[in-house]
């Protein structure tokens, strides 16, 4: 459990050898910031189970490291709300025209009461760090460690901004809004022990979640693009209603988003991957279990 951080803005101008249709520029620096969560039984009470967010942490920082990314790792107890937060906010004050940014999320995910009517279902979607509780109860813990899609596209778009038409912009979820533990919904083999990053129960005062299947079934969305705005690729490991299974390779476990992502630019140049994020689906169905309907989900700006 460590953090590394980056406090200088005033890095070298790292030279990106990975260049590849002109989607990553020249000379830019090329930044990392990367959240893994374990063991969230460290944070007694909060009901939620430990996973092996670290362990996908572990492979990809390596990988980015030999292409010259600056990386800094958020991990386990560190992998607070604040910190988060803090971060993300270095991120944008670091941030240059032309600079390639990649934001990496490996822990549990939950479904969280929509207040401000954004969500045609009345769910906003959430990452939780290690100091999120999995219930409301009201006057102890209102939800305000949840870190809510609504408050990660305030960065994505301040970010996007800061870096303009020239810079590129990746971020990787590896989560899930909807699965659930008690695998209830027969999603998930009784006998298979792969552990699940998520649960059914919504975070609301008095509402309870149920998952739309039905409306749930693109895969692809197209995120606005301006002028004077970066490039912008978001993959999620699974649609809102799913499970996010992880995945056993030797005698670890890793989230299959990450594994995909760590096994393409372990091949390939970041930017190659990038350029063909498709190659990063066909790479998780192939080390998914046979039966498992699990298709990456990805929002982009790129028009095709």
């Amino acid at each position: 459990m460590y953090i590394k951080v980056h406090k200088n803005c005033l890095h070298i101008f790292f030279l990106v050898i990975f260049l590849i249709e002109g989607l990553i520029p020249m000379y830019a620096t090329s930044r990392a910031l990367l959240v893994g969560i374990s063991n969230y039984s460290q944070n007694t009470g909060s009901g939620w189970s430990d996973i092996n967010g670290v362990n996908d942490i572990n492979i990809l920082q390596g990988e980015l490291y030999k292409q010259g990314f600056l990386v800094t790792s958020l991990l386990d107890v560190n992998a607070t709300a604040f910190n988060i937060r803090a971060l993300l906010q270095d991120i944008y004050t670091c941030a240059n025209p032309k600079d390639t940014i990649y934001i990496h999320f490996s822990g549990h995910g939950q479904p969280v009461e929509d207040l401000n009517g954004d969500e045609l279902d009345g769910w906003d979607e959430a990452f939780v760090p290690i100091d999120a509780q999995m219930w409301y109860k009201q006057g102890e813990y209102e939800g305000e460690n949840h870190f809510i899609d609504d408050e990660l596209n305030i960065f994505i778009n301040k970010i996007r901004r800061k870096l303009g038409a020239k810079g590129l912009l990746v971020v990787a979820i590896d989560a899930c809004h909807s699965g659930t533990m008690s695998r209830d919904e027969n999603d998930v083999p009784f006998e298979d022990e792969s552990p699940i990053r998520g649960t059914y129960v919504g975070f609301s005062k008095e509402k309870t979640f149920h998952p739309i299947r039905e409306k749930e079934i693109t895969h692809h969305y197209a995120i606005e693009t301006q002028n004077d705005l970066a490039t912008t690729i978001i993959l999620e490991a699974c649609q809102a209603w799913q499970q996010n299974t992880e995945i056993k390779v030797g005698n670890n476990y890793y989230g299959p988003l990450s594994y995909a992502i760590y096994s393409r630019i372990k091949e390939q140049s970041f930017g190659m991957v990038v350029n063909n994020v498709e190659s990063v689906n066909l790479t998780m169905q192939q080390v998914l279990p046979k039966w498992r309907n699990q298709q990456i989900v990805v929002e982009t700006s790129i028009v095709r």
